[in-house]
């Protein structure tokens, strides 16, 4: 079974593991007094659709809407994915301490 702060090196991240996890996108864009039309527009989106998904959770923006959303909410990524953020920490701490493990010298 998984642990509730990321997988264990026997389970490492996979997709279905980082699918519909919570963000914080809506706290920082009603801290911010901005509409989804209002961010959509500093973003260079067409419509409010992509906004509205990547608020519920049911889709993660590309690495240009991720970098544009930092800069229209004036938040890190990290802080507005604060989940994923933690899932793919945990799983890389797991994978350096195999790397360093599997380059020590056996006594």
């Amino acid at each position: 079974m998984r642990e509730p702060h990321g997988p264990t090196p026997q389970q490492p991240l996979s997709d279905t593991s980082l699918h519909r996890l919570p963000n914080k996108l809506w706290l920082y864009r009603k801290k911010r007094d901005l509409g989804q039309k209002q961010v959509a527009y500093l973003m260079g989106l067409k419509s409010v659709a992509d906004i509205s998904r990547y608020e519920r959770s049911e889709k993660y923006p590309s690495l240009i809407n991720a970098i544009s959303l930092e800069l229209a909410l004036n938040t890190p990524v990290s802080s507005l994915f604060p989940e994923l953020t933690s899932r793919l920490h945990h799983a890389m701490m797991l994978r350096r301490e195999r790397l360093v493990n599997k380059s020590k010298p056996l006594s």
